[in-house]
């Protein structure tokens, strides 16, 4: 492989009502308007910047033509330790105990 690539993912529920607020702060995107109408667009991929689904779906099918590490926003939250030196060994990067 040429490349290597870390992709961070988060759960789908959590990505919805976080762009929902963002949309409503964002005053350069359009007004959601109501939270089950924002979803309704989300799961039909009709939001601004396009389908989520498609989105993780775009990458994942990269997994066989590059390095690809998949590494979630839960896992990191849950045991950022762990997770930076899960991405420091994917990377080749040494990571000493003073550092973390």
């Amino acid at each position: 492989t040429l490349f290597r690539s870390v992709y961070g993912g988060r759960n789908p529920k959590d990505v919805v009502v976080s762009f929902y607020h963002f949309h409503k702060f964002a005053k350069f995107l359009p007004d959601p308007g109501s939270f089950e109408r924002f979803l309704q667009k989300f799961l039909e991929g009709t939001v601004h910047y396009g389908s989520w689904f498609d989105h993780v779906k775009g990458w994942l099918s990269h997994k066989d033509d590059m390095e690809l590490l998949v590494i979630s926003y839960e896992e990191m939250y849950t045991d950022l330790r762990r997770s930076v030196k899960k991405v420091c060994k994917f990377l080749g990067c040494p990571l000493y105990s003073s550092e973390l």
